[in-house]
């Protein structure tokens, strides 16, 4: 993965200057280093090192509307809020695509296909398993809750990840852009 970055630095544009990255500092407006944002999916790396996605857009809008008094109720919002970061996500593949080489992209596209069937089959197993009759499980309807939950914040993570990578594209290379230009720290919601 380390040289995937490294060789997909090369392709973004020039005209940055050449500062080492090592000394690099964002505006004190962001407060943030792009590495700062976390290392692996499932370290709940961006609660624990990227306080400004802790205070994303989408997450502010989802506690200001999680108000519902019954399963069924939270069900929906997480129906409604996993349609939203699934949007996110296309958004900030996109943002990461448009640094790679053709090459690249098009190896993107594959493994983000594939990172979407696993995504939407796994939870989906999960979820069959839990709500067939055979194994004596039953949640009532709490079940559909645990479930868009599950799968929300699954894309959640994906949305993370791939802003994090994007950091890597756009400021950690030979030829960082220009701070006005990133795409790496921007939501599209709403």
């Amino acid at each position: 993965m380390l040289l995937f970055l490294v060789s997909a630095c090369q392709h973004l544009p020039s005209g940055s200057s050449g500062t080492s990255s090592s000394n690099k500092k964002l505006s004190s407006d962001t407060n943030v280093m792009p590495s700062n944002i976390g290392m692996t999916p499932g370290d709940n790396y961006y609660e624990e090192n990227a306080k400004w996605f802790k205070n994303n857009p989408i997450d502010k809008a989802y506690l200001a509307e999680a108000q519902p008094d019954t399963t069924y109720g939270n069900a929906e919002l997480e129906m409604k809020y996993l349609t939203i970061w699934q949007n996110e996500v296309a958004f900030s593949a996109s943002n990461f695509r448009k640094r790679l080489d053709a090459s690249d992209a098009a190896a993107f596209d594959r493994q983000q296909k594939l990172w979407e069937e696993w995504a939407n089959g796994s939870i989906d197993f999960d979820h069959d398993i839990m709500n067939h009759g055979k194994y004596g499980i039953d949640m009532g309807t709490s079940r559909q809750f645990i479930y868009t939950d599950a799968k929300m914040n699954i894309w959640r993570d994906r949305d993370m990840h791939l802003k994090y990578l994007t950091s890597y594209l756009e400021y950690y290379c030979d030829n960082p852009l220009p701070e006005n230009q990133w795409t790496w720290n921007k939501f599209n919601y709403p």
